[in-house]
């Protein structure tokens, strides 16, 4: 059984805020990389906000 309270503490306005953002650029550019034609390969995606 899959526990799906992954994360202990509920997030920061500062992380909901980067999250919408990174939600929205994805919106924008994912949709341009998977319709080019003459794409070859795999799409990788990483999400990189560090805790200070």
């Amino acid at each position: 059984m899959s526990n799906n309270n992954f994360f202990k503490e509920p997030f920061d306005d500062g992380t909901k805020v980067k999250l919408e953002i990174f939600n929205r650029y994805l919106r924008e550019w994912l949709p341009t990389f998977i319709e080019k034609k003459s794409f070859i390969g795999r799409i990788f995606i990483f999400m990189t906000f560090l805790r200070e």
